[in-house]
């Protein structure tokens, strides 16, 4: 069975829709089934949590999502398109238009400054879509609320700020879908709060976003946790409203 999102509200096709996605990871005579027949939908505008213990197949799911990665057997369709029917090129085009990545470790060019980090992924886009490729980063890291460090190198930026560029730079495109694996582990707790409150904006403006996570903390702030367990999912649940007390 298709495990839709807890809201009954559709915001049009989904974002990604996965059906019976197995994916079998081999070494030498042994063989992991990191995914499970998995189903599993994303509908636009949603910030989903993805948790499990080690081995439950989160960093398997978040490669298959990101087009990093193919599954052995099943459906995956990013915005309507049948990922497993494209070659490489036309994989790597789709990750380029369609998804934006933030890692754990930022990943940032060390010798290159905030913008030109931010510039990047624009430079491999081939359908010329950027000609403003540098008026666009601006924009982003003012988005990020990094304007004022623009010529900054990595090093010259605190934890929070490298993951806000980074932010930036999944951002500058326009992606469908902002892919984050555990954004928030380097980082310390007010930097946790200052992203999270970040991610909530964006959410907010309808960016869709699917968060690895194994924090509950970090989850409870997503607006839907999934649990997977074996390469299967578990658990699948909205968060709950908040409760106003009686004044």
């Amino acid at each position: 069975m298709t495990h839709d999102p807890p809201q009954a509200a559709d915001r049009g096709p989904p974002a990604l829709r996965l059906v019976a996605v197995r994916k079998v990871h081999r070494s030498g005579d042994s063989t992991v089934t990191a995914l499970d027949d998995l189903d599993f939908v994303v509908r636009r505008g949603e910030w989903t949590a993805i948790m499990g213990p080690s081995g439950s197949g989160k960093s398997s799911l978040l490669n298959v999502l990101g087009c990093l990665d193919t599954p052995d057997s099943g459906l995956y369709e990013l915005d309507g398109i049948d990922v497993g029917t494209l070659d490489d090129d036309a994989r790597a085009d789709v990750r380029n238009q369609k998804l934006g990545f933030v890692f754990q470790g930022f990943n940032l060019l060390p010798g290159a400054s905030a913008l030109d980090n931010v510039v990047l992924p624009m430079l491999y886009d081939r359908a010329g879509r950027f000609p403003d490729a540098e008026a666009r980063a601006r924009e982003a890291l003012r988005r990020v609320g990094l304007g004022h460090r623009l010529d900054h190198a990595p090093n010259a930026l605190s934890g929070g700020q490298q993951q806000r560029v980074a932010i930036a730079r999944a951002l500058v495109t326009e992606p469908l879908l902002l892919l984050a694996d555990e954004p928030t582990g380097n980082l310390d707790s007010q930097a946790t709060d200052d992203i999270l409150a970040l991610f909530a904006e964006l959410h907010a403006q309808g960016v869709t976003i699917v968060m690895v996570t194994h924090e509950p903390d970090v989850a409870a702030r997503c607006s839907r946790t999934v649990v997977l367990r074996d390469g299967r999912i578990v658990s699948d649940t909205a968060a709950r409203p908040a409760v106003t007390e009686p004044g």
